[in-house]
């Protein structure tokens, strides 16, 4: 599958990659996903229809699709809650921040999206 298109809780979206296990891409309106997906032209008319459905809050993913919250979740899991530079195409203090913002919004705190306590 490779890439997810997610959306957040303000209604942007954000790319989760199942090959990094982590958020690609953050914060991303309507035209930016299909420009970001326009450099991969094999997949870009099928990822237009994933980005329809996720618009309607449809699965787009079948039994694979993730809500921001799941995916903050596994990428905290597999990532054991650390931010690495090179998973993502955000640095990892603003990656952080994204995350705590947008899971404000659904009033969940970032250590309720964690497995185990931090060092």
């Amino acid at each position: 599958m490779g890439k997810q298109i997610i959306k957040q809780p303000d209604s942007r979206f954000c790319i989760f990659s199942t090959n990094t296990d982590d958020l690609i891409l953050c914060n991303l309106n309507r035209d930016e996903v299909i420009e970001y997906f326009s450099d991969y032209p094999a997949e870009s008319q099928d990822r237009l229809k994933e980005l329809e459905l996720v618009e309607a809050g449809q699965p787009a993913y079948y039994q694979f699709t993730m809500s921001f919250v799941e995916a903050v979740e596994h990428r905290n899991m597999v990532h054991h809650n650390k931010f690495y530079e090179g998973h993502s195409h955000v640095e990892p203090e603003e990656l952080k921040q994204i995350i705590e913002d947008q899971l404000a919004l659904l009033n969940i705190k970032f250590e309720d999206t964690l497995f185990f306590d931090e060092d």
